[in-house]
């Protein structure tokens, strides 16, 4: 017989999927995008397909970790599969991901058809550098 005894280790502390989902706001109706574009504070709007192959569910689950770690910007995220009239009314239907960037009811960028983690934190980051 052996001497070794399994022990279980704790897994380190991470964001919770409760504080990372209470972070970005999903938003389902034209008014609430509008609501959500017309913040005096910067607002982050993705438009995703995240049942598609790919970088969709990738970048969704990115965008709510850092979501999660900036609070001068707010987020919110459209499920283009479930709502696509509403990715269409706000010419986000052209290329998934989408991400817009409003403040004060003005579109400030848009980055259409997102295809790397790495340009989706630096846009992040400008935002919150930029507009915050």
């Amino acid at each position: 017989m052996s001497d070794y005894t399994q022990q279980e280790t704790p897994l380190p502390a991470t964001h919770s999927t409760e504080a990372e989902a209470s972070s970005v706001k999903e938003l389902s109706t034209s008014d609430s995008v509008k609501q959500a574009t017309s913040s005096s504070k910067p607002s982050v709007i993705l438009y995703n397909t995240p049942s598609g192959i790919g970088l969709g569910a990738l970048i969704l689950g990115v965008y709510k970790t850092v979501a999660a770690q900036v609070q001068a910007v707010d987020f919110y995220y459209v499920d283009a599969d479930a709502h696509r009239e509403i990715a269409e009314q706000f010419q986000a239907a052209e290329a998934f991901p989408t991400i817009q960037v409003y403040k004060d009811g003005k579109l400030l960028q848009a980055v259409k058809g997102l295809s790397d983690i790495g340009n989706l934190q630096s846009l992040i980051g400008e935002v919150q550098k930029n507009h915050a």
